[in-house]
């Protein structure tokens, strides 16, 4: 009998894959990002490099922990500390610490089958402001600023589908932020639509796999003091890349480099992203 197909990967970098951790088994999966902003999209997508003399970097220790509570239900967390630098001429600052962090829970809607369903997953996630949203000192030229200050509500479906030779995996979210008072402003966020596809393709009978992903996000205009600001809105597509070592079903290595190709209102950013995934106890 055909069985579906599913080889070992470490998974893309953007999106959850569907499948979730087997249960009474947690996995706890660290990785590390170095980013670097090379200039900013204005409002209307045009592209403007970073000015002389000035620059801005981060170092990020993310940790993803989930366990599997039966083979349908799933919950974790995901918490990052950051490590920023910013440079303007003659002046630099830097500062270290807790970024946001995010409670989720993910459900089983649908198992792969051959030539059939793709596997289904729901996730359900909150995003908790447990980064500083305003800067404490201006002398650290908001190197100190590592979260939004406001409680997301994140609803989302992830999707992975076997089609040999490669496995594909899809997601799509949408994000709700709660209204809250940063630096004595009311603030209430859009709402955001993110979306990200991603394909494995496993070479050398598995030992490695090479992955590309594209992602996006779409924010609508944020109201401060409970006037719309309408000429405001954040657009972002990513493509990425890496590379994977399958050691066995328990051990992986990626290694991964993103790149933020255009956008609006958006910071242009490129990342190399390397993560052990995953550790399961």
């Amino acid at each position: 009998m055909e069985e579906v197909y599913r080889p070992t990967t470490a998974g893309p970098l953007v999106a959850y894959s569907a499948p979730i951790t087997a249960p009474g088994r947690m996995t706890a999966q660290p990785l590390l990002r170095l980013e670097s902003i090379r200039g900013e999209f204005d409002e209307r997508g045009r592209y403007q490099s970073l000015e002389r003399g000035a620059s801005q970097r981060a170092a990020a220790l993310e940790l993803f922990l989930e366990y599997g509570l039966s083979t349908r239900f799933a919950v974790g967390a995901e918490l990052e500390w950051r490590h920023q630098r910013r440079r303007e001429d003659s002046r630099r600052a830097a500062s270290s610490g807790l970024a946001d962090a995010d409670l989720f829970a993910r459900a089983v809607l649908l198992q792969e089958t051959v030539g059939g369903l793709p596997e289904l997953t729901l996730l359900g996630l909150v995003k908790l402001p447990t980064g500083r949203a305003v800067s404490a000192d201006p002398a650290l030229l908001d190197t100190d600023v590592r979260g939004t200050g406001s409680t997301d509500l994140l609803l989302g479906v992830d999707l992975t589908r076997g089609v040999r030779p490669v496995l594909l995996h899809l997601q799509v979210t949408w994000s709700h932020p709660l209204p809250a008072r940063v630096g004595g402003v009311s603030i209430a966020a859009g709402d955001s639509l993110a979306w990200s596809l991603a394909g494995e393709w496993p070479l050398l009978r598995g030992a490695l796999v090479l992955m590309v992903e594209v992602s996006g996000v779409h924010q609508g205009p944020p109201r401060l003091d409970g006037l719309e600001i309408r000429d405001v809105s954040t657009t972002e597509v990513t493509l990425g890349g890496g590379v994977e070592l399958i050691a066995s079903e328990d051990v992986q290595l990626l290694v991964g480099y993103q790149r933020l190709q255009w956008g609006r209102d958006a910071s242009a950013q490129d990342a190399w992203v390397m993560t052990l995934v995953p550790v399961i106890f």
